[in-house]
């Protein structure tokens, strides 16, 4: 009978103690871009956007995938639109080159079309934010762009 009181009296301590302990703190996110706005850093260009879903649709994924296509196709413009402000070499634009050569506007397109979503985040009326990041050597490389 003693030891059972002191096997309770000792869990009890260990109880209050595990209690009484600071709850471990969550990891601290990175700071999220501002939608819309491309930024660098690093030799990285990074784009977040946000896509609103079919509001027709009749399942919550539905909802979800539409916002979220609609918010990777919104990030893919805003680095084309980006890209496009770039000056060549020869002074001009890259968007008033790809006016003028479709090949060059092709190229520009595919690149945009290849950059993998680096985060999605899905709020409560299922839109969607996503961040799209890309190396800007790799975009230059593709426009033929000097460093």
């Amino acid at each position: 009978m003693l030891l059972f009181r002191a096997a309770a009296a000792l869990g009890a301590v260990g109880f209050v103690c595990a209690c009484a302990s600071p709850a471990p703190q969550p990891e601290q996110a990175e700071a999220s871009p501002v939608p819309g706005k491309v930024t660098r850093s690093d030799g990285q260009l990074q784009v977040a956007a946000k896509g609103w879903p079919d509001q027709l649709a009749d399942s919550q994924t539905q909802r979800r995938a539409t916002s979220r296509d609609a918010a990777i196709s919104e990030a893919r413009g805003k680095l084309v639109a980006y890209a496009k402000r770039l000056k060549t070499s020869s002074g001009a634009t890259v968007g008033q080159r790809a006016a003028k050569d479709a090949a060059f506007e092709s190229r520009l397109q595919t690149w945009a079309a290849g950059l993998p979503v680096a985060q999605t985040h899905w709020d409560v009326d299922d839109s969607a934010v996503v961040v799209l990041r890309a190396d800007e050597a790799s975009l230059r490389a593709v426009l033929g762009l000097e460093p």
